[in-house]
């Protein structure tokens, strides 16, 4: 009897044991069912990561050589035939089954290099800095780049600068429009420098003349007598037809003849940014080309490659749960080079 009983304490033992053990193996392999699900998640990743790198390489070479071979005209580079233009106004295009491109002619741009009061003025008041602020900013700013010692009203130069604890100010342009950083004043707003909506509407280069092709709304809104309806109807004026010249543009605005010819260019400039991305990855990759059809070593130069953070587009997910950029179907695809076109000439 007694043998019996302790038989089956020991089966009992033995059948608990099992079940503990067989547990412990159905966690051991969910957890390694797991990483390696995660490994293989990782891996995936890392190798479209990779291969969007390389397609945005491959356009990258492809845009420079072209850009360098091509007349620039109102319309962009090209002559203005949609099937194999490329336009400057930053607007999006399809460049691979990856990635995306859009470039923007830097006579768009405010040029901080040469930016004037009242335009600064303008520019900063929709991001909530007033005109008594952006005069001293535009004090300080001018008094950072020019030759001089003389400090202006609102401006600092090398003593201020010390006071501050600071490096004197270069006198000099600024080569990048991160280097606002370094300008008393604008120091205190880093959150509007850091603001891509913001620092997206400006340029450090060499360009002069404001370009209404290829400028973007808010700057638009910087000319005289420019309402934000007014700069919509722009917009759309010249997506069908750029402005032939700054003259004509002038008439549109109200704006007389000396500040078309010292302020207005229709024509893009040699400067320009490009910006590839992929989307949903939440980054861009950002850059300037100098075009230099002279030049000794390559007919352009490229500057200041950034990597710059994009917020993802509104996306949807597949039936599998990965993400779907619905800008995507939206966004037209790269224009074909002109070579490229096949026509019923013969």
């Amino acid at each position: 009897m007694k043998a019996s009983i302790h038989r089956s304490r020991q089966e009992g033992f033995v059948l608990a044991l099992t079940l503990w053990v067989l547990v412990a193996i159905m966690i051991t392999a969910t957890f390694f069912a797991s990483r390696v699900e995660r490994a293989v998640s990782l891996a995936s990743d890392f190798r479209a990561a990779t291969d969007a790198e390389v397609e945005m390489a491959s356009v990258r070479a492809d845009l420079l050589q072209r850009l360098s071979t091509t007349h620039l005209t109102t319309f962009g580079a090209g002559s203005g035939d949609p099937e194999t233009t490329l336009r400057l106004d930053d607007r999006r295009y399809r460049s691979g089954p990856a990635s995306e491109v859009s470039l923007q002619d830097a006579r768009g741009l405010i040029n901080v290099n040469i930016v004037d009061a009242e335009t600064l003025t303008r520019l900063l008041g929709p991001f909530g800095i007033d005109a008594r602020e952006a005069d001293r900013l535009a004090d300080t700013l001018a008094d950072y780049i020019d030759p001089d010692s003389l400090r202006r009203l609102n401006g600092a130069e090398a003593p201020e600068y010390l006071a501050a604890r600071l490096p004197p100010p270069r006198n000099a342009p600024l080569v990048s429009t991160r280097e606002l950083r370094r300008v008393i004043g604008w120091r205190d707003h880093v959150a509007l420098i850091d603001d891509p909506a913001f620092i997206d509407l400006l340029t450090a280069g060499e360009a002069t003349g404001l370009n209404p092709n290829t400028a973007p709304l808010a700057v638009l809104r910087t000319l005289p007598n420019v309402t934000q309806e007014l700069a919509n109807a722009i917009v759309a004026d010249r997506n069908g037809q750029p402005y032939a010249s700054s003259a004509l543009f002038s008439t549109v605005i109200g704006a007389d003849a000396i500040f078309s010819m010292t302020r207005l260019n229709a024509f893009p400039s040699t400067s320009m940014r490009i910006t590839q991305s992929v989307p949903g990855r939440g980054w861009a990759l950002r850059y300037d080309v100098e075009l230099l059809p002279t030049g000794e070593v390559a007919p352009w130069r490229i500057e200041h490659v950034l990597r710059v953070e994009r917020p993802p587009a509104p996306s949807d997910h597949d039936a599998t749960g990965n993400p779907v950029d619905q800008s995507a179907a939206q966004t037209p695809a790269l224009p074909k080079r002109p070579s490229d076109v096949v026509t019923d000439r013969p």
